[in-house]
Order: C-alpha cells, then sequence, then structure tokens
C-alpha cells in the first residue's frame, strides 16, 4: 500500500474497537479500516522499520520515483524528487521514501535563470548521477522529468533540523554503484508516470517557507 498523502509505502496499524486502523508510519496519515482477524498475528518484526519515521543517515541505493514541480502552501516553487530505497539490492530500509528537493535561489545566476530559476548545479548532479549525457540540450525541465523517471541513483542522507524538527535531507547524489534496476514497486501503479503537462502535483508533508535553506 502506498499513502495517498505523501506517496510512503512505510504503514503502521492502531487498533480502534473491532478495527485496525492503517496509517502511513511517516506523516501520519489515515489509510482504510480493517477488521480484526483473531487469526492472525498481531505484528511481525521488520528490520527495515526501525528508529523511528526518519531514515537514519548513510548511504543508499535508489530509484527516483518521479520528478516534477511543487509548491509549498506558502507559494513558495520547488523542484521535487521522490527517492525510493530500492528492494533489489540488499540494505537497510527497502521502499522507504528519501522526499530530495531543489529550490529556487533569490539571487540566480545565468545558469539557474536557464532552469526556471533553480539551482542549476543541483540539477546536473541529479542528471549526472541519474546517467544524462553531458551537454545533452532541453527545451523544458518537463522534458529532464521525463528522463529522470525511474532512474537509479546513489544517495547520502543526512539529518538537518528545521524550525526545531530533525528532518532528513539528501547530502549528495551520485551514480548508482548497481545500475541494473530491478526495484518493484508495491503495486503495478505504485510510481505511473506523472502527466506532467496536466500540472500534476505531489505533496509531501509539513513544508514551509521557513524550510526554504536560500
Amino acid at each position: 500500500m502506498e499513502c495517498k498523502k505523501c506517496g510512503s509505502t512505510n504503514m503502521t496499524e492502531r487498533p480502534n474497537g473491532p478495527h485496525i486502523g492503517v496509517y502511513c508510519a511517516d506523516c501520519g496519515t489515515w489509510q482504510k479500516w480493517r477488521k480484526k482477524n483473531m487469526s492472525e498475528p498481531a505484528f511481525t518484526i521488520d528490520h527495515n522499520n526501525t528508529s523511528g519515521s526518519l531514515i537514519p543517515e548513510g548511504v543508499y541505493e535508489a530509484v527516483i520515483k518521479a520528478a516534477f514541480e511543487n509548491t509549498t502552501k506558502n507559494g513558495a516553487m520547488y523542484i521535487d524528487i521522490p527517492l525510493i530505497v530500492r528492494n533489489d539490492i540488499e540494505q537497510p530500509r527497502k521502499n522507504v521514501h528519501i522526499f530530495h528537493k531543489i529550490w529556487k535561489k533569490k539571487e540566480p545566476n545565468e545558469h539557474d535563470r536557464r532552469c526556471g530559476g533553480y539551482i542549476a548545479a543541483q540539477i546536473n548532479a541529479i542528471s549526472k548521477a541519474a546517467g544524462i549525457p553531458n551537454g545533452k540540450p532541453y527545451a523544458s525541465l518537463e522534458e529532464l522529468f521525463n528522463d529522470l523517471y525511474h532512474k537509479p541513483v546513489l544517495v547520502s542522507v543526512k539529518h538537518e533540523e528545521y524550525n526545531n524538527q530533525p528532518q532528513a535531507k539528501v547530502d549528495w547524489v551520485q551514480p548508482s554503484k548497481n545500475p541494473d534496476c530491478q526495484h518493484v514497486f508495491k503495486t503495478e501503479n505504485a510510481a505511473p508516470k506523472p502527466d506532467i503537462s496536466a500540472g500534476a502535483t505531489l505533496l509531501p508533508p509539513s513544508i514551509d517557507d521557513d524550510d526554504l535553506p536560500f
């Protein structure tokens, strides 16, 4: 199951009378009710679901779920690149989402302006990691987003504090050491290619303008 709000596949359950509520373990959004079945075990041990909702710091093989422009609730635009920790490689936190964001610069240079005001160096970094050829021209960001779709990358995750809350942030991104990606998405329609022309948006949880680093 994939969270209808943030896209995470990390779920948790909470009993409520004769039913059990299924909730997203990352953003807390309710997903559905299900009846208790006394023949089912109360819980199972999952070594990939530890240490709270934040993915631990470290290096992960991931796959780009999608790339698209998004906005904060206050209207600040950014490039949203949700990543999923690959399940075709033996590593911790398989299937957990990592939200990578590229913000607009307050004082963009010429290279940034050609990329819609977004930080060109970060766009180049994710493109290089995803295997986009050096020098490939693009008429629009949407064309690049299509090329990034489902590409494998290697990412380093660090924890930083925004508004007194710890958050997981992509520290750097590099080419995958295992480029033959066989990641299996949870469902057939878990990661459809976004209809960018229709202005598709997916909002990750709790992003304020105070979170902007630039």
